[in-house]
């Protein structure tokens, strides 16, 4: 239908409402093409007419549901699925928005359960009264959705490989399952479900980056970047191709693109966690400190559960010998971040470090009371002897340089 014709249609069925406004089945129509023209307000008025007149059709009711929830009344919208349920219980259409509805609130187990409701509605063909389409793979696709927000991977990618049977063309359930088969570590099944993708025709944004994840995974960075820069030829104004591709030339040693990339990425979104602390450890590595301290700082202000925005500028204070401001970063961090073991592990560190021994024992018995046994608090117990004259020093591993640098204070207080 053309979009004259479909106007043309709307104006005669709205010629019929004002000649008869009892007119359900004129009613029922015209707010079916409303919603599916986006008019979702003008759609829930007319439909809302429309159940008044017949309360038990099950189809104006289905579509006032979709209205509603089009209008942000979840609750509306749930109340009038459930009730069509009541009457038919194996209402398709009503099932699986039920599901979508309460996926997308994070209701897992309650999605799950109208969405095989609705599978087993199709398959037994008992919803004659429904008249809303619903083919096998959107119910598939919405199952797969719920498992991958409950982290049930393999899961997800069962029902996703349901709706590659279903629907054969379609590249985006194995586009899907390349990123779920990455994120469970199975990169060669990854890239082989991007590569059936591709064969099915995937080209978008999306499909490039998961094939440049998958291949930054196998150790291909630039077949990374080649992925990357076509994801974000696809959509400029994404910044995750950007952040991506800033990796992928890092690994390849050529920092000063992969720092225009981490720009690019803040110039789209300048808050942008990853990227802020990327281009922070390219200043640090040039000694750039205030410019490196101050993007950490950024990091930390959006989310103090940054861990690496902590640990890097604390390191980088111990191994100058700037105890003092190590000291001060880490009693922020435990004040922020109380349940966090490696907070408590630099406070004990820095607090060594000034001559502040008691403070020091204290964050190892906090540290210790947070169950952390493991080679950083027998380090820090070490190190705590030694101060107090209890110990010769921390048994031989790996230090990292703040380590060393406290471990060889220690050495020149005692």
């Amino acid at each position: 239908m053309t979009d004259d014709t479909r106007q043309e249609a709307k104006a005669r069925l709205r010629q019929l409402i004002e000649k008869d406004p009892r007119h359900f089945t004129a009613l029922r129509i015209l707010g079916a093409m409303h919603l599916e023209d986006g008019e979702a307000q003008e759609a829930l008025r007319l439909l809302q007419q429309a159940v008044a007149l017949s309360p038990q059709d099950p189809t104006a009711r289905y579509l006032l549901g979709v209205a509603q929830g089009a209008c942000g009344d979840a609750e509306g919208a749930i109340a009038t699925w459930r009730h069509l349920i009541r009457r038919y219980p194996r209402h398709v259409g009503a099932h699986y928005m039920l599901g979508k509805t309460y996926g997308a609130r994070g209701m897992g187990d309650m999605a799950l359960y109208h969405l095989r409701q609705a599978l087993q509605g199709l398959e037994k063909a008992a919803a004659k009264t429904d008249e809303v389409p619903i083919r096998p793979a959107q119910i598939h696709e919405a199952v797969a959705e719920v498992y991958l927000l409950q982290g049930r991977r393999k899961e997800a990618i069962a029902a996703w490989q349901r709706v590659a049977e279903d629907q054969p063309e379609d590249p985006s359930p194995w586009v899907n399952m390349g990123a779920a088969y990455l994120a469970l570590g199975q990169r060669e099944e990854a890239a082989r479900a991007l590569e059936e993708a591709r064969r099915r025709g995937a080209d978008g944004s999306l499909f490039h980056q998961n094939r440049g994840l998958v291949a930054l995974a196998l150790g291909r960075p630039a077949e990374a970047e080649e992925a990357f820069r076509q994801a974000a030829d696809a959509d400029p104004s994404h910044p995750l191709p950007y952040l991506h591709l800033g990796n992928a030339l890092a690994l390849q040693g050529r920092e000063e693109e992969a720092r225009e990339a981490w720009e690019r990425v803040l110039r789209l979104d300048p808050d942008h966690e990853d990227a802020l602390f990327n281009l922070a450890v390219y200043h640090a590595r040039r000694h750039r400190w205030e410019d490196a301290f101050s993007l950490w700082e950024k990091v930390r202000r959006k989310n103090p559960r940054h861990s690496l925005a902590w640990v890097h500028p604390a390191e980088i204070h111990l191994q100058r010998g700037d105890f003092p401001r190590a000291l001060a970063l880490a009693e922020e961090w435990t004040a922020k971040v109380p349940e966090e073991g490696l907070a408590w592990y630099y406070l004990g560190l820095a607090s060594l470090a000034v001559g502040e021994e008691d403070r020091g024992k204290g964050a190892y018995q906090r540290l210790r009371s947070l169950r952390h046994d493991d080679g950083r608090t027998r380090f820090l117990g070490d190190l705590l002897a030694m101060a107090q004259g209890k110990g010769a020093g921390p048994q031989p591993r790996p230090l990292s340089p703040g380590e060393e640098a406290v471990w060889r204070r220690l050495l020149q207080l005692g």
